[in-house]
């Protein structure tokens, strides 16, 4: 094994160990072992930075500015409160949360409608005397099935796209909905699913 490789595997399990002890410092862990890879010399300059110039990568962060802005306008409470209105039951709860959030998720990335959603589900949660943990878990499937409607919904989709246009400059790359083919049944799929076995997720 090469010094080289000894490093960027090490780097690695450090990145992994810090992301698992202090999750919210996770940009701070990415950008330290980044910049060990590039101190040590284990990867080029042009390699390392090369995600920053990525149209995908760089999709991504301009919707998290978006998603900020919906949520310190409080656009996103008001559309909150519209949508989670008083639940008849804990599978209509699911069902207010999983519906709006896989829609949304087809339409703006899903990462950052997760980051907003999460707050306003566990007030709405202990408002109503819910278990939060029978909400989040289905708002995560929901927004995963949701992203792979759209080549917008989901960060893997825009990289992949990306890559398939660096790697063939002739192909037009991914539709906007031809990703819908197989992202749309496999939504209603999940959505089906987690409202009729929603009940047997730990409390």
């Amino acid at each position: 094994m090469t010094p080289g490789s000894f490093i960027s595997l090490l780097a690695l399990a450090l990145c992994f160990w810090g992301l698992a002890r202090r999750p919210r410092d996770a940009d701070m862990i990415v950008m330290g072992c980044l910049g060990l890879l590039l101190a040590t010399g284990s990867v080029s300059v042009q390699g390392g930075l090369a995600g920053f110039s990525n149209p995908g990568v760089m999709t991504i962060a301009v919707l998290f500015v978006v998603a900020a802005g919906l949520r310190d306008s409080g656009a996103m409470h008001v559309l909150g409160t519209r949508l989670l209105v008083t639940p008849r039951s804990e599978r209509h709860a699911q069902w207010l949360v999983t519906g709006p959030v896989a829609g949304l998720s087809s339409i703006v990335n899903n990462t950052p409608i997760v980051a907003l959603y999460v707050p306003l589900v566990r007030d709405w949660a202990a408002r109503y005397g819910l278990s939060a943990s029978r909400l989040l878990i289905p708002l995560s499937y929901a927004a995963i099935a949701g992203g792979s409607i759209t080549l917008l919904g989901s960060a893997t989709n825009m990289v992949a796209n990306s890559a398939l246009r660096a790697a063939e400059p002739d192909d037009p790359g991914i539709g906007f909905l031809e990703p819908a083919l197989i992202g749309l049944p496999l939504t209603v799929s999940v959505l089906v699913y987690v409202i009729l076995l929603g009940r047997f997720l730990p409390k």
